[in-house]
């Protein structure tokens, strides 16, 4: 039987766990100080580290001397249901991915983003454009557009490339989002961009709205895919 003082550092543990990957903590974001935490969690200092250790250590906060504890990722491994794919374009491969090529930039909204996201053309993106290769081999990318308010308002630092990927895969996870993806096959010049990697091919064009409870979309993702290197798998649900 656990005793009290396990089982408070468990709830604590399982709290900020909850938080994280809820959302209500996101990539690049301080937490509150340990003695705040302590009183918020109404455990003692020495409890709370005991948690915090253990997030540390399974790969969601980073404890930097002088600067605080901050979340690296909040993107949940396991779920009660089927395995939500943190990055479906490294899940879905043949083969493994041994490079992605992580791009950003910041743009104004054109016409086809101020449609998709009901704004203006003062809006700005952030623009994530991410490459995935296979033994030097390039098998798909992805460009994705996220309000530039969203990124900011989550502290992501954009002069770190690994922290921008991590708030892709945040997104992309998000339990409380809900997702419309539309799939076509067509030849397509698989690489139009600026970095002229790619080789013209059929591909496998995969393009998603993710909105939040409140109907907003938050991202816009288009996927290219060689069909030779990837698996997609559909998952259906029957009522009886």
């Amino acid at each position: 039987m656990a005793s009290e003082k396990s089982s408070k550092f468990e709830a604590v543990y399982n709290e900020l766990l909850k938080s994280i990957q809820n959302g209500d903590f996101l990539p690049g974001e301080k937490l509150l100080a340990e003695s705040d935490l302590a009183a918020k969690f109404n455990v003692s200092r020495n409890t709370l580290r005991q948690a915090i250790t253990l997030l540390v250590q399974d790969g969601y906060l980073s404890n930097q001397q002088g600067r605080g504890t901050f979340v690296l990722q909040n993107i949940p491994e396991e779920t009660n249901s089927f395995e939500r794919l943190s990055d479906p374009m490294v899940k879905a491969s043949r083969n493994e991915v041994s490079d992605i090529i992580t791009v950003y930039s910041i743009i104004v909204a054109d016409e086809a983003l101020q449609k998709k996201f009901r704004v203006d053309s003062s809006k700005l993106f952030l623009r994530i454009h991410i490459v995935y290769k296979t033994d030097d081999k390039v098998i798909g990318f992805t460009d994705s557009e996220i309000p530039y308010d969203l990124a900011a308002q989550s502290k992501v630092p954009l002069d770190n490339i690994d922290a921008i990927y991590d708030f892709y895969r945040y997104q992309i996870s998000r339990s409380d989002l809900k997702s419309k993806t539309e799939l076509s096959v067509s030849v397509t010049d698989f690489g139009n961009t600026k970095e002229d990697l790619y080789q013209q091919e059929t591909a496998i064009m995969l393009e998603s709205i993710y909105k939040d409870k409140a109907g907003n979309v938050i991202m816009s993702q288009t996927s290219y895919l060689n069909p030779s290197e990837y698996v997609i798998t559909f998952y259906k649900t029957f009522g009886i």
